[in-house]
């Protein structure tokens, strides 16, 4: 199980994970549909891992930046920071870097 806290008004989906392994087998849609959630949980995966092992700090805050342009102005630092995997005070330092140029 896992704990995410929203910081903005969020829509969850929730699917029965039971229900989902208990549909028919035979049933080509439902095979298919189980196949591209199970493609995009293993992409979503290996990006948040190539995310945190690959890049430095900085090309993760970056790339944040690049992904949502507006949400930086809406989210406290110790959020970004920890969704960037680093300290309040190391986003402090990037962001500082990142002016001077």
């Amino acid at each position: 199980a896992e704990n995410l806290m929203a910081l903005e008004k969020t829509v969850v989906l929730s699917i029965d994970t039971r229900k989902a392994k208990a549909s028919d087998p035979d049933n080509p849609r439902a095979l298919k549909a189980k196949l591209d959630v199970f493609q995009k949980l293993l992409n979503d995966a290996i990006d948040r891992l190539k995310f945190y092992t690959v890049y430095s700090p900085e090309e993760r805050y970056e790339k944040f930046r690049n992904d949502y342009p507006d949400l930086e102005q809406r989210v406290k630092q110790k959020h970004l920071a920890s969704y960037l995997g680093i300290t309040p005070q190391s986003l402090s330092r990037i962001r500082a870097r990142i002016v001077k140029r």
